[in-house]
C-alpha cells in the first residue's frame, strides 16, 4: 500500500454540528492505491458510514479485496464482489458467504432480501445482456432471469421484482426500462441525444436517474435528470454544485468541479428509498483518471436535502449504496468491537486503535469530550500507535496531528 502524507491520509469520520435529517448507512469501497482502475477491478476495503443525527462515523466491515457493495432493503446485508465471486455479509460485519461465480466487472444489485442480482461482465462484454439472480443464503445456485438487448453497463431492479432499468453499453448509451420476466418489451426513457453516464432506479421502481454526460448547464457529468419511469418526462433536474447547496451539507463541502466522475458503476437509487440518489463528486484529471477532491454524495431530490458522508477521498474511485433508515436496533454490537478506519492511518479493532503515522516528526494529542487530555504522543519516522480503549467513557474524542508541514485536528467518535 502507497503512503502518502499523514495530512493527506487523515479523513474526518465524524461531523460535528450538523443536524442531519436522516438516519442511515453508506457503503463504499476505497482502492487504497491512490490510482485508478477505471473499466478494471477496485480492490480495497468495505467501508460503512454511519450517520446517526448529528454524527457520522466510519467502520470497517470487511479488509477486502471487494468491490460494488448494494445493501439490501432491511439494511441487514451487504452483497458485493470478491474478486469474481458474488458474497453476502452481515452490515455488522462477520463471515463472508460466497454465493454465486461472476466476472471482476459484473455489477450487482439487492432489491430484496431473499435475492441478489448480477449480470456476467462490464458493458464491453456479451456476458453483461444476462441478469441473473442468487439466494441472499447461499441456498440455491445461480438461475438467469433476464436477457437485455444491449449489453448493459448498470442496473437496477425495483424492490417488487416489477422493472430492471439499465443504462446501455453500446454508442447509443440509453437508458432503458424493461421486465424480469421478458427483456425484449423495453422502452427507451432517457433524455434526447446526449450520452447517459449513469443510471439508476429507486426502490419504487416509478423514478429513474439519468446522469449528464454532455455539457448540460455548463457541467459535463454535472449532473442528474430524475426521470419518471411511465413516460421519461423530467420530474427533476439539478447540477452536484446546487444539491452541494442544500441543507444539511450547505455548501460545508464543495469540490471546485461538479462533475460526477463518470459516474458508471456508482449510481444508483437508494435500496429502500424513492428519493436519495448516491453517487460520487469531485475534480478529475481525464487525462490520468485520477480523481481528486472527491466526496460521496447523498442527494434526496424530493425534498432538496444533501449529505457528505465521506469528502476529499484523494484518488479513489468509489462505488457506493444508501441504506434510508435508523440504524438502531439493525447495527447494535458491543462497543469495544468497534471498527473505525481513518483511511490508511487509523484502525480500531476490538477496541484498540491503532494509528499508522507516516515518516517525519510528528505530536499526537489526544482529548475527551470535556477537553481533559487523554493521551499525548510524539515521535520521528514511520510509526505505529497502539491505543487501548477499553474503559474509556462513550462520545467524541478529539486527535490532533502536528508534523513538519502543519496540523489537522479530527474527530473520532466511542458509542
Amino acid at each position: 500500500m502507497k503512503r502518502a502524507s499523514l495530512i493527506t491520509l487523515l479523513l474526518c469520520v465524524s461531523l460535528v454540528g450538523q443536524a442531519f435529517a436522516v438516519s442511515g448507512i453508506s457503503v463504499v469501497t476505497h482502492n487504497g492505491t491512490g490510482t485508478l482502475q477505471y473499466y478494471g477491478i477496485q480492490k480495497g476495503e468495505l467501508v460503512r458510514n454511519i450517520i446517526v443525527n448529528n454524527e457520522v462515523t466510519s467502520e470497517v466491515i470487511f479488509d477486502g479485496p471487494c468491490t460494488r457493495p448494494a445493501i439490501c432493503p432491511s439494511g441487514t446485508h451487504v452483497a458485493f464482489l470478491k474478486g469474481s465471486k458474488v458474497c453476502v455479509i452481515p452490515m455488522v460485519g462477520g463471515d463472508v458467504t460466497e454465493l454465486a461465480d461472476a466476472t471482476e466487472n459484473s455489477y450487482l444489485d439487492f432489491p430484496t432480501d431473499d435475492w441478489v442480482y448480477f449480470n456476467m461482465g462490464s458493458f464491453h462484454d456479451d456476458g453483461s445482456k444476462s441478469i441473473k439472480k442468487v439466494k441472499a443464503d447461499g441456498s440455491s445456485g445461480a438461475e438467469d432471469v433476464v436477457y437485455c438487448n444491449w449489453r448493459a453497463a448498470q442496473f437496477n431492479i425495483s424492490n417488487d421484482l416489477q422493472t430492471v432499468c439499465y443504462r446501455t453499453g453500446d454508442p447509443t448509451g440509453k437508458i432503458v426500462i424493461t421486465s424480469p420476466t421478458d427483456g425484449s418489451n423495453y422502452e427507451d426513457r432517457s433524455g434526447g441525444s446526449q450520452w447517459s453516464c449513469a443510471s439508476g432506479l429507486f426502490a419504487d421502481g416509478q423514478h429513474l436517474m439519468d446522469g449528464w454526460q454532455d455539457g448540460v448547464q455548463g457541467l459535463t457529468h454535472g449532473g442528474m435528470d430524475i426521470r419518471k419511469c411511465s413516460d421519461g418526462s423530467t420530474a427533476k433536474s439539478y447540477a452536484n454544485l446546487t444539491a452541494l447547496d442544500w441543507a444539511p451539507n450547505s455548501g460545508a463541502w464543495k469540490p471546485a468541479n461538479g462533475g460526477h466522475s463518470h459516474a458508471i458503476f456508482h449510481s444508483c437509487g437508494a435500496t429502500n428509498s424513492d428519493r436519495w440518489a448516491c453517487t460520487v463528486v469531485g475534480n478529475k484529471d481525464m487525462e490520468g483518471r485520477d480523481y481528486i477532491n472527491q466526496g460521496q454524495m447523498l442527494v434526496n431530490w424530493k425534498d432538496e436535502e444533501c449529505i457528505v458522508p465521506t469528502k476529499d477521498m484523494t484518488g479513489t474511485f468509489d462505488h457506493g449504496d444508501f441504506w434510508d433508515g435508523n440504524p438502531d436496533g439493525v447495527l447494535a454490537r458491543p462497543r469495544q468491537t468497534y471498527d473505525v478506519r481513518f483511511v490508511n492511518s487509523i484502525l480500531q479493532k476490538q477496541g484498540m486503535w491503532m494509528i499508522d503515522v507516516a515518516s517525519g516528526e510528528h505530536q499526537i494529542d489526544i482529548t475527551t469530550p470535556t477537553g481533559r487530555m487523554m493521551r499525548a504522543f510524539r515521535g520521528t519516522g514511520m510509526t505505529t500507535y497502539r491505543i487501548d480503549t477499553a474503559g474509556w467513557a462513550r462520545g467524541v474524542y478529539c486527535i490532533r496531528v502536528t508534523t513538519s508541514k502543519g496540523a489537522q485536528t479530527q474527530t473520532l467518535a466511542l458509542r
